[in-house]
């Protein structure tokens, strides 16, 4: 019975086999355009239902506090070691931590995309349309938990007045006596002058020293009043964690919503007319080709990991010294390698596929302070910088590039490699920088998981996570009056112009499958480059030996090192970071 049955799994294998032809196969050609869309539809990709999904997500409170108890009993875990990337052999630089979801990535979105520049950041795989309308209804949503609780503590005064007032005042004393020692301890230093922060404490144990402990004869109203002393903590406790568990139930549904029937274009949450208004104009303006660079040498918005520039100088000297060099410009050498990167893995005789989601297009590089003068003042237009060769290139800061972009993995991975030619002072400077857009980061993936609860687990799951809500709160304001006395900066907000998605990706890519695409994604890309270069410079009768020996060496820094240019590290566990031989950093952020 072993012997048929293993001879029954060989003969499905081969016929497997037999289905599955060794190398993918163009049944017809594929036509070829200059402003050929994306397969990929940002509205409905992966990247787009996921940060939809983010501004929905609650925080595991159960979680949090189970970090803090085991931090509390010395069992937080080792240090962590040293960050090794992926792609190159060098350490990484600090951490590389998702930020908060839920709340404050819608109140992000709106702070800097709808509220934001005049032109948003050019948006790659993925819509910032329905990522801004579902946070406006978040904010919203945020105001009608806070109005909610602001009437449940109205309806708990109205109804024990006496007791109310007499916590009230408790609290605000206290948060004062707070508010004042810190403020002392940040002016002086700590005296005896000072008042005690441990005063505060005391002063929050009033009214259930005044409920608990036995005095004097008491009459019937005194007793009222104590007993509503003692159980005014608990009932208004009680009704703020009914409003917290009514806005995870309600934040659980929306998330359910965008699980099952993804994001719609035609079915996005209401806004209202000057926010429709705002979103028409991100529609049409993320798209544009003007794109940014920050101090890092990264377009703003073309991914985090960023690889080292790919920088070629040659001089143009004839090949032939009895013929002369025939002229050409920048804007004819990008138009040839534009219209060969259109061509790449199509026609008649191409027996593989092309590259997934392709398009090319030619865009305008310029520093990150002038972009946003320029989208404060006017609409950003395309100049013309083809020069010819007798225009130079130097102190314009607004250069020409040629972009080239394959989308995978349904948004998730976007490869973009700019392409910059300068003729100045008898050389040809070829400039490409490839930019990959990394994944979403691994927490955006699972904030999904609570609709998936159902029955007693649902009930348990958010008795605990309203009830800690409710505790939340509280220690929230206690934390921000110390913040306030000690005049402690919080967290640095981002500078404009900045990208949400790049915000919410990973630094490198860390899944072998999709990492192996991209860099393959890069080097066709790049050599399809170099490799139509050096045919149009032939072309143009142009000496090809220092052109040929640099792309070279720029091919073996990829099959050694995984950059264009090749790392130089410190010691290693010092902070160590990548540098290429021309001295600028190649990683991300």
């Amino acid at each position: 019975m072993a012997v048929g049955w293993g001879a029954r799994a060989r003969g499905r294998a081969r016929a497997e086999e037999a289905k599955w032809p060794a190398v993918p196969v163009q049944t017809s050609p594929v036509a070829s355009g200059a402003n050929r869309p994306a397969e990929v539809d940002p509205t409905s990709s992966e990247v787009t239902r996921l940060l939809c999904q983010a501004v929905y997500a609650r925080p595991d409170r159960v979680k949090a506090v189970k970090a803090w108890w085991r931090r509390i009993r010395g069992k937080a875990g080792k240090a962590k070691k040293p960050r090794r990337s992926t792609r190159r052999p060098i350490y990484l630089e600090g951490s590389d931590d998702c930020p908060p979801l839920g709340e404050p990535t819608a109140l992000w979105v709106v702070d800097h995309v709808l509220h934001g520049p005049p032109l948003p950041v050019p948006s790659y795989g993925f819509d910032l349309v329905p990522v801004a309308a579902h946070s406006l209804r978040a904010r919203r949503r945020r105001w009608a938990r806070r109005a909610c609780i602001l009437v449940l503590c109205g309806l708990v005064a109205y109804a024990v007045p006496w007791a109310f007032a007499i916590w009230a005042a408790a609290v605000i004393v206290a948060l004062f006596l707070r508010w004042a020692a810190f403020r002392a301890i940040r002016r002086v230093g700590p005296t005896r002058w000072a008042p005690s922060r441990r005063l505060a404490y005391v002063v929050l144990l009033m009214p259930w020293l005044l409920a608990l402990l036995p005095y004097g004869p008491v009459d019937g109203d005194v007793f009222e009043l104590r007993l509503e002393l003692a159980l005014l903590p608990l009932g208004l406790a009680a009704v703020v964690a009914l409003a917290y568990a009514a806005d995870r139930l309600v934040a659980r549904s929306a998330l359910g919503a965008l699980a099952r029937e993804g994001v719609s274009s035609d079915d996005l949450p209401w806004a209202a007319a000057k926010a429709k208004r705002r979103m028409s104009d991100i529609s049409k303006d993320q798209s544009q080709l003007a794109l940014p660079y920050d101090a890092s040498e990264q377009f703003v918005g073309a991914g985090r990991d960023v690889w080292g520039p790919a920088r070629i100088s040659i001089p143009l000297k004839p090949k032939d010294a009895e013929e002369s060099v025939r002229p050409f410009g920048e804007a004819e050498l990008l138009r040839r390698v534009g219209t060969a990167l259109n061509e790449l893995g199509r026609g008649a005789r191409e027996i593989t596929d092309p590259l997934p989601g392709f398009s090319m297009e030619r865009v305008l590089g310029l520093p990150a302070a002038r972009w946003l003068q320029r989208t404060r003042e006017t609409k950003v237009e395309l100049p013309d910088l083809s020069g010819l060769g007798r225009r130079s290139p130097s102190g314009v800061p607004d250069r020409l590039y040629l972009r080239a972009q394959c989308i995978s993995w349904d948004g998730q991975i976007v490869v973009s490699v700019f392409v910059h030619a300068a003729l100045e002072a008898g050389e040809l400077r070829l400039t490409i920088r490839p930019h990959v857009m990394t994944p979403l980061y691994n927490e955006l993936r699972v904030t999904a998981a609570p609709a998936r609860t159902r029955g007693a687990r649902l009930l348990r799951w958010l008795a605990a996570q309203s009830l800690l809500d409710t505790a939340m709160g509280p220690l929230a304001v206690w934390r921000l009056v110390a913040r306030l006395g000690e005049k402690a900066e919080g967290r640095a907000e981002e500078e404009d112009p900045v990208s949400l998605r790049d915000r919410y990706s990973t630094e490198e890519v860390t899944d072998m499958h999709q990492s192996d695409d991209a860099k393959r994604h890069v080097v066709l890309m790049q050599s399809c480059v170099f490799r139509t270069v050096a045919e149009y410079l032939d072309e143009q009768g142009i000496d090809l030996a220092a052109y040929e020996r640099q792309v070279a060496t720029v091919t073996n820094n990829i099959l050694v090192y995984g950059d264009n240019n090749a790392p130089i590290q410190n010691v290693a566990g010092s902070g160590i970071s990548g540098v290429g031989q021309d001295n600028k950093n190649q990683g991300g952020k």
